[in-house]
């Protein structure tokens, strides 16, 4: 969904997938769906796995996301399944969006079993300006996620991607 969410409202833009994991998002996208990609992720081996994987328009980093400081400006954030797993999730958020392009867009992905999750959202959508939402369930387990695509405030009309 997320890498949809990329693809369609903000293609060919530089991407910080915060909590990226052994890097499936960036293996999801199309290069063509992006500029430049930087992943960061707490785990060494998660990094050293999704770097044996990198094309040469992309960046990982192992460093913790709640310290971690941007450098360079992007036009996507990408939260998978990251922010319910944080102190200050809203804060983060907040932080990470002062390193967005005008237009740029937050992208977070939401489990719904996981605590908090429902605080967390409502903070983002009275944090920024909510673009679309989707809501995925599985019938069999009935749990849920949420996969939401918002603005930065201030971030002015969409950017129209490069």
């Amino acid at each position: 969904m997320l890498a949809g969410y990329i693809c369609h409202l903000q293609p060919g833009g530089a991407v910080l997938d915060v909590g990226c994991g052994q890097g499936i998002l960036l293996r999801r996208l199309p290069e063509p769906a992006y500029s430049s990609y930087v992943g960061i992720d707490v785990s060494p081996s998660a990094i050293a796995t999704a770097q044996e994987r990198q094309p040469g328009n992309s960046t990982f980093v192992a460093a913790d996301c709640e310290v971690y400081v941007p450098s360079g400006n992007f036009d996507v954030l990408v939260f998978n399944e990251v922010l319910c797993c944080l102190r200050e999730p809203l804060l983060t958020a907040e932080r990470y969006a002062r390193s967005l392009n005008p237009g740029g867009l937050l992208l977070v992905s939401l489990c719904t079993a996981a605590r908090g999750s429902a605080t967390v959202l409502w903070q983002l959508k009275r944090a920024f300006t909510p673009v679309d939402e989707v809501r995925i369930t599985h019938a069999g387990r009935n749990v849920s996620w949420v996969c939401a695509a918002l603005r930065g405030p201030g971030a002015g009309p969409p950017a129209t991607g490069a």
